[in-house]
């Protein structure tokens, strides 16, 4: 009778041991965290979807919007094409920058065109150009360029090239279509707007009527301007074919010589005769 209960006994302690064990192990078991994130709150904002320059006239054709965290907006930021609709880019703007309120002209302003990017004392002024002149397309607005003039001046020899503006910022380039008397199209030039000073604006005027006009790209870096004497047509061969003359010594001055005295033998004299008559003493020279 001893042995079945030993045995129960021993099992019982064995089964309340593993409980215990499962109890104890269960309890100490570390939970998981749960962490939970919280979606972080955006809101949309006006930027442009590629490069403009400034003078651009905005439109929902060179915007789009994109969600932006409220924690970093910008100041001035814009939420509707609406709010900015019409309105110009008083400074460049790269792909995907926020339109900004200091980066447009005023509300409800009436000013079109360059008229806001014009700083004070400034003028804006046009030039008809070719692909030639323009640097083969690489005039763009924000680009510096210098201006040379070629023309024939009054007395001169011939053509002559001069710089006559140097170091002036290109406030728009592009494509306009000019029409004959009757409204058709006759061709498609470029036209470059340069802004000048006043006193500028009337050297450009003169050489655009008397001359022609050349563009030259410079670097936005450089802005050094140089004093140049400018270029004739005909000093560009002046030495053409030949080779340079060589130097040579400049020749010795010598005293003239003395010129020698002769002397002049004295005249011979010539004969003569005396006759006397009668106390009377005549002389006769032959």
């Amino acid at each position: 009778m001893k042995s079945p209960a030993i045995i129960f006994i021993v099992i019982g302690l064995i089964g309340a041991a593993l409980l215990t064990f499962s109890m104890v192990t269960y309890m100490n078991k570390k939970q998981p965290i749960v962490t939970v994130v919280e979606k972080e709150q955006t809101q949309p904002i006006v930027v442009a979807n590629s490069n403009l320059a400034l003078g651009t006239r905005l439109s929902e054709e060179n915007l789009r919007l994109v969600a932006w965290s409220e924690k970093n907006r910008p100041a001035g930021y814009f939420s509707s094409f609406e709010a900015v609709k019409g309105r110009v880019l008083l400074q460049n703007v790269a792909e995907n920058e926020a339109i900004l309120e200091p980066k447009l002209t005023p509300t409800g302003s009436k000013h079109a065109g360059l008229t806001p990017i014009i700083e004070e004392g400034r003028r804006a002024f046009s030039i008809r150009v070719t692909d030639v002149i323009s640097v083969a397309g690489y005039t763009t607005p924000g680009t510096k360029v210098d201006v040379l003039v070629t023309g024939v001046p009054q007395g001169g020899r011939g053509a002559q090239t001069k710089t006559i503006l140097q170091n002036i910022p290109v406030l728009t380039a592009g494509q306009q279509i000019e029409y004959n008397p009757d409204g058709k199209p006759i061709a498609n030039v470029t036209v470059v707007t340069l802004q000048v000073t006043p006193e500028e604006a009337e050297k450009l005027s003169l050489a655009s009527l008397e001359g022609k006009i050349q563009l030259a790209l410079r670097n936005p870096l450089d802005k050094k301007t140089d004093a140049t004497p400018g270029a004739e047509f005909a000093a560009l061969f002046s030495n053409r074919g030949k080779s340079p003359a060589p130097a040579t010594a400049p020749a010795k001055r010598t005293k003239p010589a003395a010129a020698k005295k002769t002397e002049v033998a004295p005249p011979i004299p010539a004969p003569t005769l005396e006759v006397v008559t009668g106390g009377k003493r005549q002389v006769y020279t032959f």
